[in-house]
Order: structure tokens, then sequence, then C-alpha cells
């Protein structure tokens, strides 16, 4: 979580408007039911922090991509996984 909040801002999403969308916070209608008590998703913002630690993420992505995500999903490859951005 450290290293996700380091690296980027995350906000509340907007619509085209300029308008907040909004998030389903209440406890009954906002989370998931059973054992595990989740937030069911919801729209929110995420961009990094500014250029130097985007281009940390993806500097450190393409070694995780090489090193580790290879051996499991040789198919996996970084616009599939980063297809987001």
């Amino acid at each position: 979580m450290a290293k996700l909040l380091w690296a980027f801002d995350i906000s509340k999403k907007t619509d085209a408007h300029g308008t907040v969308v909004p998030v389903d916070v209440d406890a009954r209608t906002g989370y998931s039911d059973g054992f595990l008590h989740c937030p069911k998703p919801f729209a929110c913002d995420i961009q990094p922090r500014s250029e130097g630690r985007r281009v940390t993420v993806m500097r450190e992505f393409a070694e995780a991509e090489n090193e580790i995500f290879s051996m499991y999903d040789p198919e996996l490859n970084h616009a599939t996984l980063l297809s987001f951005v």
C-alpha cells in the first residue's frame, strides 16, 4: 500500500462535466456480502505523482515482467497489463 501511495495520486472520479462520481460507502449497500466484507468496485482516478515516479514504476514493471511474470505466463506482455494507462 505504501508503494502505491508513493507512486500515485488517487482521487475521486469525475464525469465529462467535472461532477464527482459518487462512491457508495453505505455499510449495507457499498460492500460485498459474505465472510470477506470488501468494498464493491467503484470508479476512481489514478495518476502518477510525477514524471520521475512514472519512469520508476515503468522501469520496475519491465524488470518484473522479464524476471517474474514471464516464468508464469509467456503470453502476458507489457501492452496487455498496462492497457488501462
